[in-house]
């Protein structure tokens, strides 16, 4: 079922109705708006490293967190070395499997006296832990992006948390981008490396799923322009070499960069350090005598753990379609499940495929790798329709033994014995949804193929897309196939699941749509519903529709076209 999604006339209406901004006012957002207590928790920084305090900073193991934590290192090692300083620089992830997510007590212990800690996507929700890092006499700067647990704030020597303390005037940044702008206000004449911090946030900035209006929308779009000129750290460039994208947009990376850069930290106790020791190489001083194999050895194994990461999933998506019926799950309001199968690292993504098939929050639950006590799952979560997954777990926090996240994604632990108490109470809370026999999908403008070229300068106007600008979505009325070399398609992908169909000057893909299209007899004429980009390859820039669903237009056929198709092999 296909429906309009309001009176949409033109782009420009669309952008306008997601942001809440007028167009002129979403075009030219600030630059560098005020962040409360940023600048004195640089100059707090300052006063520690004069005073001979080294540094740990303590990181999240996804991909805002290690690329915050590049930022930071990198900041505070240009600042130390222009300062004529000597303090020494750790960096300390949480172990995702032993540890669990953030600040430690673990942590607190390892850490020497001397030392001052500056935690970077994490902290806020640390109270016990920075209480007890006060306790031992080690100084705590809190930067973090995430709501507190309650109303309680850490007793850290100073906070920077857009989203915990009010006062600043945007407060979407991720986690990398506090940490961006910290080393901004730490080294600011450093055009160079803040460049290539910058190219960072920017891939930080999409793979958090952050809304890309206000200062994100300027990070972004000069990170992607700084990404396709390879101003980037070395160890970044010798992986966007290996991965071949040719020009990089903001799906390349939010599908293909994002997932390669988060892969070892989702399957490994400490993989999050291997991107890290990646990005932090240097580029050899004479590259034609000097050995950098190290670097590509380095950047070959995380995309191969993404390959691993990716089998994982698929496995584990195809065991929750053979135990899970779908008519059951589309009945859910919020899908709740649990396997001792799953892999840990991965129950996130699995839950974010629950949510975009079926449109609701799910939590997916497993059993913990190492178990801190005996008898609890471990779970993630993600929402759907707007629904804030943070307050929803507060609603439920009496059932938790632990939780955070914000309102698109959560983690929690629980007692097994609840988890049926858990899936009850929150898909009554959740009540209110309404479930559709069949998922509509909405579209924000029609238009016929022969106008797209038209709508491409004003799309582009509107660029980049993603969290809080999504991308228009099209009903496109009369897409007809056009021979190419004798084929009007291409089987594409590692198992030929997708699907590339040659129109005029233009192609459609459809994922996971390869069978669907075959039999459906290959039509020649069809209206799509979906979304329009540019694609390049072979220094060519090249129009293309994705495919959310189409359908066939059935037209008699004049002689001269049946004798024309006949001619033609598919």
């Amino acid at each position: 079922m296909w429906e309009k999604n309001k009176d949409f006339k033109s782009i420009t209406d669309v952008v306008q109705y997601h942001t809440g901004m007028l167009s002129e006012e979403f075009l030219n957002p600030p630059k560098d708006p005020h962040i409360k207590n940023l600048r004195d928790a640089v100059i707090l920084t300052q006063t520690f490293l004069k005073k001979g305090l080294h540094v740990a900073i303590i990181a999240d193991y996804d991909v805002d967190g290690i690329l915050a934590a590049i930022n930071l290192y990198e900041g505070l090692k240009e600042y130390i070395k222009q300062a004529g300083l000597t303090n020494k620089l750790i960096v300390r992830f949480p172990k995702r499997f032993s540890e669990g997510y953030g600040l430690s007590s673990r942590i607190i212990d390892e850490i020497p006296c001397g030392y001052f800690i500056i935690t970077v996507d994490n902290g806020i929700a640390a109270l016990e832990q920075i209480a007890q890092a006060k306790r031992k006499g080690i100084p705590v700067i809190v930067t973090d992006h995430h709501l507190c647990s309650d109303t309680s704030l850490p007793s850290a020597d100073i906070i920077v948390d857009p989203n915990a303390i009010g006062g600043s005037e945007f407060a979407g940044y991720c986690g990398a981008a506090i940490a961006y702008r910290f080393a901004k206000t730490l080294i600011p004449k450093n055009k160079k490396l803040l460049e290539q911090l910058l190219a960072l946030t920017a891939i930080a900035t999409i793979t958090d799923v952050m809304p890309l209006y206000g200062d994100n929308r300027n990070i972004v779009k000069r990170g992607l322009k700084l990404l396709n000129q390879r101003k980037v750290p070395y160890g970044m460039n010798v992986l966007l070499n290996l991965l071949r994208i040719e020009y990089i947009q903001e799906d390349d990376i939010g599908f293909k960069i994002g997932p390669v850069l988060n892969a070892a930290g989702r399957l490994e106790d400490n993989g999050a350090e291997k991107v890290f020791n990646l990005l932090k190489m240097k580029e050899p001083d004479n590259p034609i005598l000097e050995n950098d194999q190290k670097a590509y050895t380095a950047a070959l194994e995380l995309i191969e753990l993404n390959k691993k990461r990716q089998n994982i999933v698929k496995e584990s998506m195809n065991k929750i379609q053979e135990n899970y019926p779908d008519d059951v799950l589309a009945n859910e309001r919020c899908i709740v499940l649990y396997d001792s199968s799953f892999n840990e690292g991965i129950i996130g993504i699995l839950a974010g495929k629950l949510t975009e098939k079926y449109n609701v929050p799910a939590f997916v639950f497993t059993d913990p790798i190492y178990p801190k006590k005996i008898g609890l799952y471990k779970g993630s979560g993600r929402s759907a329709r707007n629904i804030h997954l943070k307050n929803l777990l507060d609603k439920n926090k009496d059932l938790l033994s632990g939780y955070g996240g914000h309102a698109g994604a959560a983690g929690l632990s629980i007692d097994k014995t609840k988890l049926s108490q858990f899936s009850q109470q929150v898909n009554l809370q959740l009540s209110d949804i309404v479930l559709s026999e069949r998922r509509c999908l909405k579209y924000d403008l029609e238009i016929s193929a022969s106008e797209i070229p038209y709508y491409m300068d004003e799309l582009q106007k509107f660029a980049p897309y993603g969290e809080g600008n999504p991308n228009p979505v099209f009903l496109i009325h009369d897409f007809y196939l056009s021979p190419r070399n004798g084929h009007f398609f291409q089987r594409i992908g590692q198992n030929a699941e997708h699907i590339k169909l040659y129109g005029n000057n233009m192609d459609a893909i459809g994922f996971d749509m390869a069978e669907r299209f075959i039999n459906n007899e290959v039509p020649k004429q069809i209206d799509i519903i979906g979304t329009l980009s540019f694609n390049y390859f072979n220094n060519r820039k090249k129009i293309q529709i994705e495919i959310f669903d189409y359908l066939s237009i059935k037209k008699e056929k004049t002689p001269f076209i049946e004798s024309l198709e006949s001619l033609l092999t598919l």
